[in-house]
């Protein structure tokens, strides 16, 4: 099993927020999820030397695969 769902939101206030050295799925990853204007978000997982960038809308789920 190297994919999982993700579903991103922030508090209201929140400008973004940084998970930090996950370990999961076999991997040590973190996410990154910032706000942006149009009621999207900016979502980067970062997996060793590669990154995965999704703008899905607030409140979509997103699918990762390592």
């Amino acid at each position: 099993l190297k994919s999982f769902s993700l579903t991103p939101r922030l508090p209201k206030g929140w400008d973004y927020m940084n998970l930090r050295r996950i370990k999961a799925f076999g991997s040590d990853f973190d996410i990154e999820v910032k706000r942006l204007a149009d009621n999207k978000l900016s979502v980067k997982v970062i997996n060793g030397e590669k990154s995965y960038h999704f703008t899905p809308e607030y409140g979509k789920s997103i699918n990762v695969k390592f």
